[in-house]
């Protein structure tokens, strides 16, 4: 875990850490952490049984700027995250700026859907209950305030650099 604080550190660009974090730390060390992380962020979700449409089902992530390919499960009130193998009941594909984006409450999944920055495939059902989880949630709610607070700078900077 310290590797990958130090990593980020380092690096302006967290894509640029998280692009490298695989090479420096296995994939299974990488799921755990991020395994970790969601079921910290999303504890009360899980309490409450909003996630029970996950059980049994699996969402493929793929994040195609930084090489990130995982799968996403619930199983007994926790997430579990595997590394994808194609038999995931949905695939959700984008650049990370347009997760973040979904994650932060920027950007409405169907916008990005309609401007072609969101791809879905398989179980668009099970897309849509998880896009529709995804906007009951409060990011200020759910995201600790310092992350919370790097996340939305990052993002201001890719938008100012994004523009002409």
């Amino acid at each position: 875990m310290t590797a990958i604080f130090n990593l980020l550190r380092l690096c302006p660009d967290p894509r640029i850490a998280i692009r490298l974090a695989p090479n420096i730390i296995p994939a299974a060390a990488l799921n755990k952490i991020a395994q970790a992380a969601l079921n910290r962020l999303f504890n009360t979700a899980l309490k409450a049984g909003d996630l029970e449409f996950l059980q049994g089902r699996t969402v493929r992530i793929t994040v195609s700027d930084i090489a990130v390919d995982l799968s996403l499960t619930a199983a007994d009130h926790q997430l579990q995250i595997t590394t994808a193998n194609d038999s995931e009941d949905v695939t959700l594909r984008a650049q990370s700026a347009a997760l973040l984006e979904i994650i932060m409450g920027q950007t409405d999944p169907d916008t990005l859907f309609f401007r072609r920055q969101l791809a879905i495939s398989g179980n668009t059902e099970l897309g849509v209950q998880l896009k529709n989880f995804l906007d009951t949630c409060e990011p200020q709610e759910v995201i600790p305030k310092p992350l919370y607070q790097a996340l939305a700078r990052y993002l201001e900077v890719q938008s100012l650099a994004a523009q002409p």
